[in-house]
């Protein structure tokens, strides 16, 4: 009697390297860096990716600095 295997055996799917390369451009290049693989990787994962990180998370984490910056200043008028 035959047996069929469906487990994945060590293979990786397209999106799971797609997010590792993500992962490894944004801790070594930020973003904008993130915002290069994925337009350089076909697919819809990768373009749906694409506009998440230009929309969402790149305006949020200039939002953030900026609110940063803002505390920061406050917090040094408040010393003196």
């Amino acid at each position: 009697m035959w047996k069929i295997k469906f487990e994945k055996e060590n293979k990786v799917s397209k999106e799971e390297k797609l997010l590792k390369n993500i992962k490894e451009a944004v801790e070594s290049g930020g973003w904008e860096a993130a915002k290069e693989v994925c337009r350089n990787t076909k697919g819809k994962s990768s373009a749906i990716l694409y506009q998440f990180i230009d929309d969402v998370v790149i305006p949020q984490w200039r939002w953030r600095a900026d609110k940063m910056k803002n505390i920061k200043i406050q917090n040094n008028e408040n010393r003196n």
